[in-house]
């Protein structure tokens, strides 16, 4: 199989590819900076332990049966949907750190 460049000339793909880029950017700084928080709240290294068995189980549910959902389901309503599930998830969580002291168990 020839590898080319070619794939990268396709704009849709070129905007899909750099927007997937930055959200695990994304995703990324903001596992570390929830971990930091909760390091600041708890102070316990079990409870941060504990929310990355839950973070890593919840993907690995999702991982399986996210095929199955993605063969019944318009891709692309799926991805627009889960974007915008996200970033309200993350709107409301910021809001509760901005305007409260939230309890631990908010995390989870």
């Amino acid at each position: 199989m020839k590898l080319s460049g070619e794939i990268f000339r396709n704009k849709s793909f070129l905007y899909f590819w750099l927007s997937s880029i930055l959200t695990a950017m994304g995703d990324s700084i903001f596992m570390i900076t929830l971990m930091w928080l909760l390091v600041q709240l708890s102070g316990s290294p079990v409870i941060v332990g504990t929310y990355i068995l839950l973070v890593t189980l919840t993907k690995f549910s999702f991982i399986l049966f996210g095929g199955a959902v993605v063969d019944r389901f318009s891709v692309r309503k799926l991805l627009i949907g889960s974007a915008l599930g996200r970033g309200a998830i993350l709107l409301l969580l910021f809001l509760v750190i901005a305007y409260a002291q939230p309890p631990i168990y908010f995390f989870t």
